[in-house]
């Protein structure tokens, strides 16, 4: 982070929280329907930690939800949440769909150098992740790098065909790096609009769903060094 005396720090903190008190305002109209958008920012060094609380919110699992059909959709890259988070999505079971780069599309595959390493390492998490129950696809196109970031959350139906009421879209991986280190930018959308819940229904099926299959299991997993990295170097990556 860059250096600031800690009169500038409360400064930028106060600002920004200034922000997510300001009224953003609610449906008045029963012949449109609504969408709203909400602003959020993560820099964790000057104690703004909205992002993280805001996405350990959503990701809370239903009560309710005793139906087994995906209700939570996360992706992310960089796919190494914090254990806060992955608490949450352990909870959520079969329920809940998180997607991640394979090693091909990992965007250091084929580096050179130490670089080569990061691909290995967020493979020994997705590892650590599946291990621990949670519900992991890995997308993998030839030649192409994944890197879509979001989450997105529809009501607890039988018809899992039900489109998404609430998404986000920005910077964040939610991972360790976005929440401990990042400074994140993030917009959380809740809508009652059908068009919109469709159109964000076709984006995550066709940016996100496609192309990507369940972890497998049978493959080779990383040697014993690459996973005590993996978790030793959890905070930057």
């Amino acid at each position: 982070p860059p250096t600031l005396t800690l009169r500038e720090v409360e400064r930028l903190r106060k600002s920004v929280s200034k922000l997510f008190s300001l009224n953003i305002g609610t449906c008045q109209s029963s012949e449109y329907p609504c969408t709203c958008v909400y602003p959020s920012v993560q820099v964790t060094w000057a104690q703004v930690t909205h992002e993280y609380e805001t996405t350990l919110d959503l990701t809370k699992p239903f009560s309710e939800n005793t139906l087994n059909t995906p209700c939570l959709f996360l992706a992310a890259g960089y796919l190494n949440p914090t254990r806060e988070l992955e608490i949450n999505l352990e909870r959520w079971g079969d329920s809940a769909v998180v997607v991640g780069a394979a090693k091909s599309s990992n965007a250091w595959y084929g580096a050179r150098g130490i670089a080569a390493w990061v691909p290995n390492l967020f493979q020994a998490r997705a590892e650590a992740l599946v291990q621990r129950g949670i519900n992991l696809r890995q997308w993998a196109r030839r030649e192409w790098t994944f890197h879509a970031k979001g989450l997105w959350l529809r009501p607890p139906t039988p018809e899992a065909s039900e489109p998404p009421v609430v998404m986000s879209a920005g910077s964040s991986n939610y991972g360790h790096r976005s929440f401990l280190r990042d400074v994140e930018v993030q917009a959380f959308i809740v809508t009652q609009d059908p068009k919109l819940q469709n159109d964000i229904k076709s984006e995550l099926e066709s940016s996100v769903i496609k192309n990507s299959s369940p972890f497998l299991r049978n493959e080779p997993r990383q040697g014993a060094f690459v996973r005590m990295l993996a978790s030793m170097l959890a905070s930057f990556l």
